[in-house]
């Protein structure tokens, strides 16, 4: 809700360095590796040969060419309160 984008770049890994990291995605720790990198943007457009994979929040999307942007207020989240 803060209006940006949280961007995960990865650069080339190979299917080992790929393997690697796995168990610590959910834990947020591949992002110590030096190939991945965290930006954050209103909007992006994404291009690339068609054999470029993208992925969204994870799921596998489409392929390159892409254009993302935010639509303030389009989605409501409901929480609910701690207990304890």
């Amino acid at each position: 809700d803060d209006g940006w984008l949280d961007v995960c770049l990865v650069g080339d890994l190979s299917s080992f360095e790929a393997l690697r990291e796995l168990p610590g995605i959910y834990k947020a720790k591949h992002v110590n590796n030096k190939k991945v990198e965290i930006v954050h943007a209103r909007s992006l457009h994404i291009e690339g040969d068609a054999s470029a994979r993208v992925h969204l929040d994870g799921e596998p999307f489409g392929t390159a060419s892409v254009e993302i942007s935010l639509l303030p207020g389009a989605v409501s989240v409901a929480v609910a309160d701690s207990v304890g």
